[in-house]
């Protein structure tokens, strides 16, 4: 195996694919490309041209295709590298399918390889094109096409500098939805399904996409799949012909012969839905402008209000009174039944008892508000159980959407309605206390999956983490699992804002991950991970990288050692620098060792002291004790040191030990996918993700 280090043309760090882990003797060869260098002559301004395929940014529908083209203002980012931590941006100076971008911002440097990516105040790496979301689309009756630039975006790689032709480029795709043959009184929603012998398949996507094109094994990302997309419809009365644009992922969606593609419309009194199946497969192609023509075959059914289980929304505190963040659970594909039995209340009981059976939480467990709400869905879950690896959705109707993704841990949902569940336990005080917050959807269904989703803001006066975690995952596969999986997502994630120690099978190192990570470090993420590099690979860098070999004497805990609570003793905690962490094999390290003395490496045992550590500064400037400013100061560490020795260090048993332990280290650590980062802004006690937010 040769190790390779990139130049992160595919940032995929936070897109992670669940496996099982490999033990990969490492080689020190190491290939690193020219690199990045200061440019000779400025680069001031460039043409950029649209083409004939359907790309950006004003829309225009003439007959036989989406029209488009540049607006005055529209920006492009310039990234040498795709690195967003040095991205130029450049700006239109006219309208019209060419224009002349000028720059706005941003450094002077030469590589190999550059990323352009529109809209540039949005879009400044591979790691925000994939993460582009394409939820919450409105269309306006008064400008049916106003929608279209904001969900509209697009990566070309070049290799040079000079004037850029945009027509083939990884882009949005679009469905033009032309409805006829009925009555549609004020439309309000149209959704777009698909059924694969009947049972709703995951064929979408509600982000981007991109192949790991560099590996020798070609891979893709594990992206989180879903099995129908929506436009909200605002502004329209009665008609018999609708007219609407949904953006897409860039993702071709394949479709097999047979598969029931469907639409539905939903009205103020009717629902009217219609169906085309297939008779041979079809492939939509990404970044293209699709068409789905109805007007005939409509069935109707009546609008009906969903009845109010009068035990929804019901909130119980099960701890409060304290200024401290707040811990919220809630359940999703459980139904009314569910609450009335109790299995609810269990539930949700047993995941805030296995989120305080570990220390740190354990000691200040009476920091902390906890509660949780109601939640009554239509259907129970009704996925179907993987192992290992996650479930299968059947396309069970809950209140939340929860979706697992096939052949993956991770998990999405309806983080709006989970917010808006969330806030009824903080009642006046949610605006200003949800940003922190920390909320545990568990579905009702028994597999191994769970996801962080953290929508965090990028304040660089805050140090120890703006973040609301909104956790998604299942029931594990037993009770244990279960355990690891809130101890892991929720008590390590979720508010601990820590990284994910485990690594796979992965030779590559993204020098773009190795910025990202330390600009996280500053905003209070993920610091017991760190940058790892060695004797051979500080070789081969620039010498204005202003990166050195990772020692004891520089590595993010290297405060820890050789203080009197002695981490680094074997019979402790044996703390060091092991390389193989925030999911990468090579150029990351953890503290500790063993995974099966790790929560944010197998799910087992303890939070090693890193882990500790930046819980309790969080928990501490969050519940307003002044003393616990200033991470890495004297004070701070003196204050640590001493009440981890005396309340939160805790020896974990040998197998030897506990025969019950034994036993469950049989298998391999079953690792969760990564956290999906959400960058942006609170208004009006809503997230606003920087993907979305308006330029």
């Amino acid at each position: 195996m040769r190790t390779r280090i990139i130049p992160a043309t595919l940032l995929l760090a936070v897109i992670s694919v669940s496996c099982t882990r490999q033990e990969i003797e490492r080689t020190p060869e190491i290939i690193l490309p020219e690199g990045l260098f200061p440019a000779e002559e400025p680069f001031d301004a460039f043409t950029a041209t649209l083409g004939t395929d359907q790309t950006k940014t004003l829309h225009s529908w003439n007959g036989s295709r989406l029209k488009t083209a540049w607006e005055e203002g529209d920006t492009l980012a310039f990234a040498p590298a795709c690195l967003s931590s040095i991205a130029s941006l450049y700006i239109a100076d006219c309208s019209g399918e060419t224009a002349t971008f000028n720059k706005l911002s941003g450094p002077e440097v030469n590589a190999d390889l550059y990323g352009l990516y529109y809209p540039g105040k949005r879009i400044n790496s591979d790691i925000s094109f994939i993460n582009f979301s394409y939820d919450d689309q409105v269309q306006e009756a008064a400008d049916p096409l106003k929608h279209l630039s904001k969900f509209h975006c697009m990566r070309k790689i070049v290799t040079e500098k000079g004037n850029y032709d945009f027509s083939s480029c990884d882009q949005s795709s679009c469905m033009r939805f032309v409805l006829s043959g009925t009555e549609f009184n004020n439309p309000e929603k149209i959704t777009l399904t698909v059924l694969r012998n009947g049972t709703k398949a995951n064929c979408f996507m509600s982000t981007n996409y991109l192949d790991i094109w560099y590996t020798d094994d070609p891979a893709t990302a594990s992206p989180i799949e879903a099995f129908s997309l929506s436009l909200a419809l605002s502004g329209y009365g009665t008609t018999d012909k609708l007219t609407a644009w949904l953006m897409m992922s860039n993702r071709d969606v394949t479709l097999l012969k047979g598969d029931e593609l469907r639409v539905e419309v939903t009205c103020s009194d009717l629902i009217h839905r219609s169906s085309i199946t297939l008779d041979s497969d079809l492939t939509l192609n990404g970044g293209r402008c699709h068409s789905y023509i109805r007007s005939k075959g409509w069935t109707s059914k009546e609008n009906v209000p969903v009845t109010v289980s009068p035990y929804d929304k019901k909130v119980t505190a099960i701890q409060t009174g304290v200024t401290g963040p707040d811990l919220i659970f809630l359940g999703d594909g459980f139904i009314e039944e569910d609450i009335v039995d109790g299995t609810y209340e269990r539930i949700m009981r047993e995941g805030y008892e296995a989120f305080f059976e570990v220390q740190p939480y354990s000691y200040f467990k009476d920091r902390f508000n906890v509660y949780f709400v109601n939640a009554v869905s239509k259907e129970r879950t009704n996925a179907i159980n993987t192992g290992s690896n996650g479930a299968e959705n059947t396309g069970s109707e809950t209140l939340f959407s929860t979706a697992f993704t096939p052949n993956s841990t991770s998990v999405d949902g309806d983080k709006n309605a989970v917010l808006e569940y969330a806030s009824l336990a903080l009642g006046d005080e949610a605006e200003s206390r949800i940003r922190n917050a920390v909320i545990v959807v568990i579905a009702n269904q028994e597999c191994h999956a769970g996801t962080c989703h953290m929508s965090f803001t990028d304040d660089s006066s805050i140090d120890y983490g703006q973040c609301n975690s909104i956790v998604f995952m299942g029931r594990g596969l037993d009770k244990e699992d279960f355990k690891a999986l809130i101890r892991h997502e929720a008590g390590g994630h979720g508010f601990g804002l820590l990284g994910d120690e485990y690594y796979y099978a992965n030779e590559f190192i993204n020098l773009s991950d190795w910025y990202q990570l330390r600009d996280y470090h500053a905003l209070g993420f993920f610091r017991n991970v760190d940058i790892f590099i060695d004797e051979d690979l500080f070789n081969q860098l620039p010498d204005d990288s202003g990166f050195e070999i990772t020692t004891t004497g520089n590595c993010y805990w290297k405060d820890l050692f050789g203080t009197a609570n002695r981490y680094e003793d074997s019979d402790v905690e044996s703390l060091g620098i092991f390389e193989g962490a925030y999911t990468m094999m090579y150029g990351f390290c953890r503290p500790t060792y063993d995974p099966d003395k790790t929560i944010m490496y197998g799910n087992n045992g303890r939070y090693n002291a890193p882990s500790r550590r930046q819980i309790v500064y969080r928990l501490r400037h969050l519940t307003g004790e002044e003393s616990g400013k200033d991470w890495g100061s004297s004070d701070e560490l003196s204050w640590f040191l001493g009440i981890d020795m005396e309340h939160l260090f805790t020896v974990i048993p040998t197998a030897s030990e506990n025969t019950v332990r034994q036993n469950s280290l049989v298998k391999a650590p079953q690792y969760q996918s990564a956290p999906v980062m959400i960058p942006g802004r609170w208004i009006g006690g809503k997230f606003v993700s920087a993907m979305q937010d308006s330029e």
